[in-house]
């Protein structure tokens, strides 16, 4: 067989034992990439042949088989039809792990589903994940004093290193890898807060690890990526890492999908190297399945990408961190918490072996015990924050990082619907919320966005690190907060950070810190970007 892609268009054809690949949204879209791709008569990849021209010339000589992966997303729309309708295959394939419905007999030649045990006897993916044990936290925390967090990343460090050595008195060339799963930092109105990524670096520093052999894949971070899929690099997840969540504790199933695959595709003598691991602090009554009721509407079901006409922005986002505000804190919180404590109880579930990925959440609560891990809180506090102030020390008490906007790639769950019409809005499609407090106000000015002719581009954002956000002070609340302006708007010199409101909400207190916060940014920047920045709260006063 011979493996050809969009830079072999210039073939004119498929020929005998050819397999074409490709990304399916390439040609299903409707951006200026896509476009220039499949119309007729227009420059394509590899030289003048176009991909429509490319596969009418290959079905004039044979017929073709069209295979189609994540199809449960891929094919339930027009486009997908009229590109399908563009193949005319002999045998569609689709291929899904989450299929939306079974299909009627009548609409399909056949039906095959492959059960989780010949997937594991196969070989291909591992037999069963094992969750760290009690005697294994019991005997790290004899030897020195942890934080939950230095435990369960002590603990998959130790079992990288077992699993390594495994491989190398076996001969074989394989690297096993660590995932380390951070906590969302998706907040409505998140506060300042430390973060945990400085936190698993500096511990991995430690153990001597160096940063090349670090990667990351963040929503506004992605380094040290370039062959990670190779065996001696970084074949597959074999041990994962999950923090439990402050805000909202729970341990979404799906995330283990990561850890199941074997790096080679088939399983070993050793049984140790036939199992992932996971570590982490959840206790075992924040086990949901993802397929829950209440959970299946929080998966990413629509996904879109920049359009590639849009020349994203580059804004420097800064955090400050205020260590001179903690005799202040002590004093608010003091007739409300118990400081003199010394000792933290915490639940960490243990000792569950699983062996059906699919039944993961029930056979977890059903094989797993909760383990009561106390820590001293005043050793574990004060190591804390002499780390900390270190590191804040060393960075001048600022947080600083270079933010491009808007992100190229977003998705979005079931909870939002896609508005059509939207010309000017910056992604190949515009996805919002179906209900939130102020819709009708945005729509409107979402409206007036799209009807402006100086008005290139305007973008709707969403909360977290790869969001554009300022601190503020609370002054009700007494303390600190990001404020993430709603929309982002782009015309020729200037960019526009604005912020609808109405009502009763244009006129609060917490509306007015934000404003005053936006204002005394805007004046501190005003000479760092080559375009002016404006901003501020808007509101309609009719007719403007």
């Amino acid at each position: 067989m011979h493996l050809k892609d969009i830079s072999n268009l210039n073939e004119e054809k498929l020929h005998k034992n050819n397999i074409f690949f490709i990304n399916w949204l390439k040609i299903k879209g409707t951006n200026k990439e896509s476009k220039k791709l499949r119309k007729s008569g227009g420059e394509g990849y590899g030289g003048e042949a176009i991909f429509d021209e490319f596969v009418k010339q290959t079905r004039k000589e044979r017929d073709l088989i069209l295979i189609v992966d994540e199809a449960h997303i891929e094919t339930d729309t027009h486009l997908a039809s009229e590109v399908i309708e563009l193949f005319d295959p002999r045998i569609i394939i689709k291929i899904t792990a989450t299929p939306k419905n079974l299909p009627d007999i009548s609409e399909t030649a056949g039906f095959v589903k492959v059960s989780e045990n010949e997937v594991i006897e196969s070989g291909l993916i591992k037999e069963k994940i094992v969750i760290q044990t009690k005697e294994e936290i019991e005997k790290l925390t004899a030897q020195k004093q942890l934080t939950e967090d230095e435990i369960m990343l002590e603990l998959a460090h130790n079992k990288r290193l077992e699993l390594k050595k495994i491989y190398e008195e076996l001969e074989l060339d394989i690297n096993p890898l660590v995932l380390i799963q951070l906590p969302s930092d998706f907040k409505e109105k998140e506060e300042i807060k430390n973060n945990q990524k400085d936190f698993v670096l500096s511990y991995l520093r430690d153990k001597g690890v160096k940063r090349g052999e670090i990667a990351i894949w963040l929503s506004n971070e992605k380094t040290n990526l370039e062959g990670i899929e190779k065996n001696d690099n970084c074949p597959r997840a074999e041990i994962l890492v999950m923090f439990r969540e402050i805000d909202s504790p729970i341990f979404h199933t799906q995330i283990i999908g990561r850890i199941k695959r074997m790096p080679e595709g088939h399983h070993y003598e050793k049984e140790e190297l036939n199992k992932a691991y996971i570590f982490t602090n959840y206790d075992k009554n924040h086990i949901r399945d993802i397929s829950e009721p209440e959970y299946k509407n929080k998966i990413p079901t629509y996904f879109t990408e920049l359009k590639k006409e849009v020349k994203r922005i580059l804004m420097d986002q800064e955090f400050g961190t205020k260590p001179q505000l903690f005799a202040e804190n002590k004093k608010s919180v003091g007739t409300r918490l118990n400081l003199s404590l010394t000792k933290v109880s915490n639940q960490i579930i243990v000792d569950a072996e699983i062996t059906s990925f699919d039944n993961f959440a029930n056979e977890i609560k059903r094989k797993g015990q909760n383990f009561n891990y106390h820590f001293s809180q005043l050793e574990a506090l004060k190591e804390f924050r002499k780390k900390y102030q270190a590191e804040i020390n060393k960075k001048g008490k600022k947080e600083i990082f270079n933010l491009w906007l808007p992100e190229k790639q977003v998705s979005f769950t079931a909870d939002f619907e896609e508005i059509e019409g939207m010309n000017k809005n910056v992604y190949e499609k515009f996805y919002n919320k179906k209900q939130y407090s102020g819709i009708e106000n945005e729509k409107k000015f979402i409206r007036l966005l799209e009807s402006q002719k100086n008005v290139i581009w305007w973008h709707k954002q969403g909360y977290g690190r790869s969001a554009f956000a300022i601190e503020y002070f609370d002054t009700q609340e007494k303390k600190n907060r990001l404020f993430y302006p709603d929309f982002i708007v782009k015309t020729k010199n200037k960019v526009y950070l604005l912020d609808p409101k109405s009502g009763i909400t244009a006129k609060s207190p917490e509306t007015a810190d934000k404003s005053n916060a936006l204002q005394n940014w805007i004046k501190e920047k005003k000479t760092k970007y080559n375009f002016e920045i404006i901003g501020g709260i808007v509101i309609e006063k009719y007719p403007n």
